[in-house]
């Protein structure tokens, strides 16, 4: 059995005999060694995530042993990254960490164990709430509000500029990355607040745009004639 949560060192490993004998369980796990006798049946609490070393061994035949690696794992941290679809109005997740995931947005709530979401944003603040089975892993939450989000104009663009208003709330540094159909990078910038970007060298097409500030990306297609 692994780890509750991240170093409670409460993992246990139970051993059970398929015949009744005098066995010597041996454990090792950085150069400690703890030994129990049983004859059916035995276990060790107390564990701390880690490879050990576990051997089995018959008392009064030492040399007859089989011995195994055992890994006691730990929960990972609850990580979540978004993606936010200023067009659509859709906030999409990627989820690590757990199984269950518990999230609640705008007082909606939604239980998955999907990895990858997508939620409906409304038009004005949006409250968000995601946690596990675990509060050990942690609480992850965020409020956005529709008037920070970058805003891209024109599009289509017609001429040989691209204006980017990165919105009036916690002004961060971005960077701008421009993706052909078939995923090739073209073109790429860092800017520090609103900017108005020469395209002119960005040939006539399809893109995708995307548009890093702080910890949250947004996505954008973008053509161009």
């Amino acid at each position: 059995m692994n780890e509750s949560c991240a170093s409670s060192n409460n993992g246990r490993l139970f051993i059970s005999a398929t015949q009744t004998d005098n066995f010597t369980a041996i454990l090792l796990f950085n150069g400690n060694e703890i030994a129990k006798s049983f004859t059916s049946s035995t276990d060790f609490s107390e564990l701390q995530a880690g490879n050990y070393s576990l051997c089995i061994q018959l008392t009064d035949a030492p040399t007859v042993q089989q011995c195994f690696t055992v890994v006691v794992k730990q929960p990972k941290p609850l990580s979540v990254s978004s993606i936010v679809n200023p067009d659509t109005y859709q906030l999409s997740f990627n989820l690590k960490g757990a199984n269950t995931y518990y999230i609640k947005l705008n007082k909606k709530e939604y239980s998955t164990t999907e990895s990858y979401i997508q939620l409906p944003l409304s038009s004005e603040k949006n409250s968000l709430t995601i946690k596990t089975d675990l509060v050990c892993q942690g609480i992850y939450e965020e409020e956005m509000i529709l008037v920070d989000f970058p805003k891209v104009s024109p599009n289509p663009i017609y001429g040989d500029f691209m204006n980017i208003q990165m919105g009036v709330l916690r002004p961060e540094r971005s960077k701008i990355e421009l993706y052909d159909i078939l995923g090739n990078m073209i073109y790429s910038i860092l800017l520090n607040g609103s900017a108005k970007i020469d395209v002119s060298d960005v040939p006539k097409g399809f893109y995708i745009m995307k548009l890093t500030k702080g910890k949250k990306t947004f996505m954008y297609k973008i053509v161009k004639k």
